[in-house]
């Protein structure tokens, strides 16, 4: 079907597939709120996952280290086609990081997520007195997306492409 994201798995040659407009679709709170600074998002099967740049910026108590954030894609698909209306609903998908944002000097927030599987990567960013410096941590994806959990102990550091501060 033309102008319909398709799994990550199908390729699809970009001359076969019609610009498509900008249609904003409204998020229900958490996200939709000021402070969510939405960083990143993708795929998981057919969820996707959004992700905050501080998971823990939602006022929601729990035992969690924050949350990301999960749509369904025909739930998207549905909005976007005028089958439904209204905002969206994005279930939280509870994040175990075991203290990570303690242990990483200048911590400033996630910034990229991708999936091999049920792997997960993150990066986050952080700031030292040499500027900005990024690293990486791995973990895991429950596949009912009722959680994630991060290998705080697996953290690798990413050479700087440049050293400038951030500016963004």
């Amino acid at each position: 079907q033309q102008g319909i994201i398709h799994p990550p798995h199908t390729t699809y040659a970009a001359s076969l597939l019609p610009e498509a407009g900008f249609q904003r679709i409204p998020l229900t709170k958490p996200l939709s709120s000021w402070n969510s600074e939405i960083s990143s998002m993708a795929w998981y099967g057919d969820e996707l996952v959004i992700v905050p740049q501080n998971p823990w910026f939602s006022d929601e108590e729990s035992t969690w280290d924050g949350a990301l954030y999960a749509i369904n894609r025909q739930d998207i698909i549905d909005r976007l086609s005028g089958k439904s209306s209204g905002k969206l609903n994005p279930q939280p998908v509870p994040l175990y990081a075991d203290g990570l944002y303690l242990s990483i000097r200048g911590f400033d927030g996630f910034e990229g997520i991708a999936f091999n599987g049920d792997q997960v990567y993150m990066t986050i960013e952080a700031a030292d007195n040499d500027g900005s410096i990024g690293h990486i941590v791995s973990g895991t994806i429950a596949p009912d997306l009722s959680q994630i959990t991060l290998d705080a102990d697996n953290v690798q550091n990413l050479p700087r492409q440049a050293n400038r501060t951030n500016k963004s």
